[in-house]
């Protein structure tokens, strides 16, 4: 895969790439965690290949201050994790 461009077109980009890999994108995905608290995620990723279902979590951050970054990688792990 080519050097993802930063800017405005990385999300179709990634978009993209998960589409040509089979999977179905969902933007602004929803999905209630172990905790009952509903989470959104920039996008969501689905395949079914017959054997076994793939999940993909996908957030995207801008970058920023590193306390701000942090804050934002900590916070999807959480989601992730949760769902």
């Amino acid at each position: 895969m080519r050097l993802l461009e930063i800017g405005p077109k990385l999300e179709a980009q990634v978009r993209e790439y998960l589409q040509k890999q089979g999977y179905e994108v969902t933007e602004g995905a929803k999905l209630l965690g172990k905790s009952g608290i509903e989470h959104t995620f920039d996008m969501l990723a689905q395949k079914d290949d017959g054997f076994a279902s793939y999940i993909i979590a996908v957030c995207i951050a801008t970058g920023g201050d590193r306390e701000s970054e942090v804050g934002i990688i900590f916070s999807f792990a959480n989601k992730a994790y949760d769902t």
